[in-house]
């Protein structure tokens, strides 16, 4: 039977913490300057990244009602979904008094272990499809390495948790071994949660779910195993999305609430050839650029799945009709590719121009305006088909000890590969940025900004208002730079003082 969690005192052991060394060493490198200040750095102090250190930090402090951001829009407040202030972990923090003041320390740790244990959740997904270890144990490295939500620690850090997509497959697979309204459950429940961490996660979670066992439920004999497995998709996918939506309904008193999102194009962050097939670093990118020629995407939309496993793709395209018949399908991985293909076409915004086409809109639909991010399930998914497939291939003539040695050497070729580029992709993520000192902690202010503080307290105003600030449309106010924005919401956090 599948066992969702990983035993560490089994005779696997050695191989999970040797991953974990690893990998914890491979994001040491790299963020070791925030690893070692986790509470007395950020990231940044610009932009989204100001705005959700700001929103995290002052719903936890300052808000008496769990389900409402009181920090801006004064006098109204806000709903805490609108805010990406992470209601779920805001909520589990407010219960620990004593973290408060260590709250953005917490929030950099969970987000960066994410990322460390990722690849121990991908091999156990390998182990599951009985992948040959020394691929699985590479191949599980090295699709970490790339994974395109390592963009969000820039400041939308509700979509930064490395380990999110790895684990809502095990969720599935943990369904597929013994399917049951109890795994269903569990999957809702889990999806539910990733809804108040940040919605595209649930939307994302919730649609995978729902496609995977739906799909899955298409090759069932009898039918009413069929009907079973659709109600049970319903329950694990769709349910959460009607939980949430009713949440929103009882607690989003807002009656002006604008049906569409601000920007002029909803397509304008949709995933396309490029922003998949072709990474924004070096050293491969100039290269692609010229092969794959596609209209330029916004970083939101970024989700390079690697050199490997697109060249890797294209010999398995190529070379299908020589294995076809020695192809071992897996009911269960294949319905979980198909689903992460159709929402990559979602990511690409398909969905979009047909029902333009057919003069439909679905304005709930429209507030998910970042398409790209959907393509993330693709990443995973296109790696672990690619591998299980090759792994479990039958070639009578390539057995026993030549078999293990060329997949293991096939992983090292992707793990080096994944390696090679990680470097520039890391590199260009993290160079200029941790330079900036926790400011929400006081004794981080300076001797002048102390003092203002304190005549700000004495004051009692009602709220801060930061100039110069402009109304664009819509409901959206655009930030004239940071020397407005930045002090106010500091001295917002400190003095418990809406902006």
């Amino acid at each position: 039977m599948f066992v969702l969690k990983t035993k560490f005192l089994n005779k696997d052991a050695g191989i999970y913490l040797l991953l974990f060394l690893l990998s914890g060493g491979f994001y040491f490198f790299y963020y070791h300057r925030l690893l070692l200040n986790l509470n007395d750095l950020l990231f940044q102090a610009n932009g989204d990244s100001l705005k959700n250190y700001y929103t995290f930090l002052y719903h936890i402090k300052n808000d008496k009602n769990l389900f409402t951001f009181s920090g801006m829009n004064y006098p109204f407040g806000e709903n805490v979904v609108y805010t990406d202030c992470q209601p779920l972990l805001t909520i589990i923090i407010r219960l620990l008094p004593f973290a408060e003041n260590y709250a953005i320390g917490t929030m950099h740790f969970l987000i960066l272990f994410s990322f460390i244990i990722t690849p121990l959740l991908l091999y156990r997904i390998f182990v599951y499809f009985k992948v040959q270890p020394i691929l699985g144990f590479f191949s599980a490295l090295a699709i970490a390495i790339l994974s395109p939500q390592m963009h969000r620690i820039g400041g939308h850090f509700g979509m930064a948790y490395g380990c999110v997509i790895p684990l809502e497959i095990l969720f599935l697979l943990s369904y597929y071994s013994n399917p049951s309204f109890k795994k269903a459950a569990a999957i809702f429940f889990y999806n539910t949660g990733l809804f108040f961490i940040h919605p595209y996660l649930g939307l994302g979670g919730g649609m995978f779910s729902f496609l995977s066992i739906f799909i899955s439920g298409l090759f069932a004999k009898p039918k009413s195993v069929f009907l079973l497995n659709t109600t049970r998709s319903f329950i694990a996918g769709l349910a959460p999305m009607l939980l949430f939506n009713l949440f929103l309904a009882f607690t989003d008193h807002r009656s002006d609430r604008t049906p569409e999102p601000y920007g002029v194009d909803i397509l304008a962050a949709a995933a396309n050839f490029e922003s998949v097939f072709t990474p924004s670093f070096a050293p491969f990118d100039l290269f692609l650029k010229k092969w794959i020629h596609s209209k330029h995407v916004e970083w939101e939309a970024l989700s390079y799945i690697g050199l490997f496993p697109m060249c890797f793709g294209l010999i398995a395209i190529f070379t299908l009709p020589f294995y076809l018949k020695r192809l071992v399908l897996n009911r269960s991985l294949n319905s979980l590719f198909i689903s992460a293909f159709l929402l990559l076409i979602f990511a690409f915004g398909l969905h979009v121009k047909i029902l333009a086409f057919l003069h439909i809109e679905i304005t709930a639909l429209n507030q998910f305006r970042c398409l790209g991010r959907y393509a993330w399930f693709f990443y995973f998914m296109l790696p672990v088909f690619l591998i299980c497939t090759l792994s479990n291939l039958k070639i009578n003539t390539l057995q026993g000890r030549p078999r293990k040695f060329i997949l293991g050497l096939i992983g090292l070729l992707f793990l080096s590969l994944n390696l090679f580029e990680g470097h520039y992709f890391l590199t260009d993520l993290t160079r200029g940025n941790f330079e900036t000192q926790n400011f929400f902690l006081e004794k981080n202010l300076s001797n002048e900004e102390k003092k203002i503080l304190k005549v700000v307290r004495q004051k009692k105003f009602n709220a801060i208002v930061p100039f110069p600030m402009f109304h664009i449309g819509s409901d959206v106010y655009q930030k004239n730079g940071e020397a407005s924005f930045l002090p106010a919401v500091m001295y917002s956090y400190h003095a418990n003082l809406p902006i």
